[in-house]
C-alpha cells in the first residue's frame, strides 16, 4: 500500500526497478504518476518489464515484437509457466515480459 510520502521513483527504487517498470503494470498511474493516492494497491513486477494481458490475436512473437524483447526471455522467465515458444497464449493471461520496453 502506499504510504505518505512515497512516490513512484522512491517506491522503484525500494524495489531495483526502474520507474517505467511500476507504471507500465499499473494503469492508474501509468500516464500520471502523480496519481499516486495513500493507500493505493500497486503491482510490484519481480524484475524490470512490462505485465502484458493476453488479448484475441496476441501471439508470443507479437508480444516480443511490441515490447522489443525475444520470445526465449518471456519463455525463460518462470513465472510465466511457459515451457516452449509454442505454448498456448489463453486471453487474459497475464505475462511478464522482462526487459520489454513500452512502445
Amino acid at each position: 500500500n502506499v504510504k505518505p510520502g512515497d512516490t513512484v521513483l522512491a517506491i522503484a527504487d525500494k524495489f531495483g526497478l526502474q520507474p517505467e517498470t511500476l507504471m507500465w503494470s499499473n494503469s492508474t498511474i501509468e500516464q500520471n504518476p502523480d496519481r499516486l493516492s495513500i493507500g493505493d494497491q500497486l503491482r510490484i513486477l519481480p524484475v524490470d518489464g512490462v505485465l502484458h494481458v493476453v488479448t484475441r490475436g496476441d501471439t508470443l512473437s507479437s508480444i516480443a515484437e511490441d515490447y522489443e524483447t525475444d520470445m526465449g526471455a518471456i519463455v525463460a522467465y518462470a513465472a510465466n509457466g511457459m515451457t516452449s515458444i509454442d505454448d498456448d497464449l489463453p486471453i487474459g493471461k497475464e505475462i511478464v515480459v522482462p526487459g520489454g520496453t513500452k512502445p
